[in-house]
């Protein structure tokens, strides 16, 4: 009773939005108008415009446009970009390249992005333009525009904070079956540890079944996440996914896909050279 008598408002209100290829689809001035048209019915600063677009064809400019119609928050949605994609061309380069250059112009601009359908690497962006992403538990973090087939509940899997992924539980067994992998057991999170005892072993018989642990575990890690990037300076973060990759990918290929890891090398890449930009 006492919840209803208080005044619950929402943080703020999101816009109609239509998907548009780039800011010469018509489809884009569409998202423009419907914008301006809510911010001036809702009469307050209160209104996020959402950018359902491709990275590959991201342009700066589009901040500056909305800039100038007075908007201070801006959400984005990338269909093209799976950020731990195992591609590793140009056309993957060239889509993390306008990402990460996207947040650093709306960070010059006072722009705050909300990052929908994304995962660790766009809280690592919270030292550019991003302030907060949005995705749901164990699934979520990549969403093409295009409706899906399937569904039902997420699989059981368990996060590597080292590796910023997901395994499979039964293959996050084999992994850590390997005293080689010792280092990768998230030692530092106590929530974590308590929930397999300290014992690498028991994480089958633990989450295999149990996805609401999993869930909790994947919390407790995405916190110890957000910490790292909130006390480290972008060197040190990038350093960790190189080393990372150059030092694990062979041992995590036992028990994974070739080249599963190619996203933390095409991502430390991005990222050393945004840095040099800046100096």
């Amino acid at each position: 009773i006492g919840a209803k008598e208080n005044d619950h408002k929402p943080e703020f209100y999101l816009t109609p939005y239509f998907f548009f290829s780039s800011m010469i689809d018509p489809w884009f001035d569409k998202n423009v108008e419907f914008a301006c048209k809510m911010k001036e019915m809702a009469g307050s600063d209160d209104v996020v415009p959402v950018l359902l677009t491709l990275a590959e064809n991201l342009d700066v400019k589009i901040l500056d446009l909305y800039k100038e119609k007075g908007f201070t928050k801006i959400a984005v949605w990338f269909s093209d970009l799976e950020e731990r994609s195992k591609q590793t061309g140009e056309m993957q380069g060239k889509k993390l390249d306008n990402y990460i250059n996207f947040a650093v112009k709306a960070e010059e601009l006072g722009i705050e992005l909300i990052a929908l359908h994304s995962s660790y690497f766009s809280v690592i962006l919270s030292k550019f333009g991003v302030s907060s992403i949005c995705h749901g538990l164990l699934h979520g973090e990549y969403k093409n525009k295009k409706a899906q087939v399937g569904g039902g509940a997420p699989p059981a899997r368990y996060y590597i904070r080292s590796l910023h992924n997901f395994l499979p539980v039964t293959s996050t067994q084999r992994l850590f079956s390997d005293p080689e992998a010792r280092d990768l057991l998230d030692i530092d999170s106590d929530p974590c540890m308590e929930m397999i005892d300290g014992d690498a072993s028991k994480i089958y018989d633990v989450f295999e079944s149990n996805v609401p642990l999993s869930q909790m575990h994947f919390l407790h890690a995405r916190n110890s996440e957000m910490a790292f990037v909130n006390d480290s300076t972008i060197e040190k973060i990038t350093t960790q996914l190189s080393s990372t990759y150059s030092e694990k990918k062979s041992l995590v290929e036992k028990v994974a896909p070739a080249g599963y890891l190619d996203y933390l090398n095409m991502w430390a890449v991005a990222l050393k050279k945004q840095t040099k930009e800046k100096k």
